[in-house]
């Protein structure tokens, strides 16, 4: 079975057969697909989310999908040139040992560069978290 990362955290916000909400409905014909949908209606598992400043603010109850988790977060004073919308980790170097070794630390030569289509429409370049920082 495909898994979305080694630990199978945020499954659901991938383009993937099986993942399905309001307006989702992979074609599963496409295969080896990355993208990861940060502003899915799929739902989410969260209870506080990054704000700007690196603090954690409580996710209100009634944002209930990683869309509305995200609108929340991006209202939270985030720059919608550096917010992404989709991301992508096949661009990373050494992308087998960066996503099967989770929570480890990587030198930017293997760990970057995640690329990103932000809220406001751009491209940029990321760590594996972006909240890390552009690049």
């Amino acid at each position: 079975q495909w898994l979305a990362r080694p630990d199978s955290d945020f499954s659901s916000a991938y383009d993937r057969p099986g993942n399905t909400g309001v307006d989702v409905d992979p074609n599963s014909e496409v295969t080896r697909i990355s993208y990861f949908y940060e502003c899915t209606d799929a739902p989410h598992s969260f209870t506080h989310i990054t704000a700007p400043d690196g603090s954690s603010a409580p996710i209100p109850t009634e944002a209930v999908t990683w869309r509305a988790m995200k609108n929340f977060q991006l209202n939270l004073g985030y720059n919608g040139t550096q917010f992404p919308v989709i991301r992508c980790a096949w661009h990373v170097a050494d992308v087998d040992r960066v996503m099967n070794n989770p929570g480890a630390q990587f030198n930017n030569q293997e760990s970057i560069p995640f690329l990103n289509v932000a809220y406001n429409g751009n491209v940029f370049k990321s760590r594996p978290k972006w909240e890390d920082g552009h690049l």
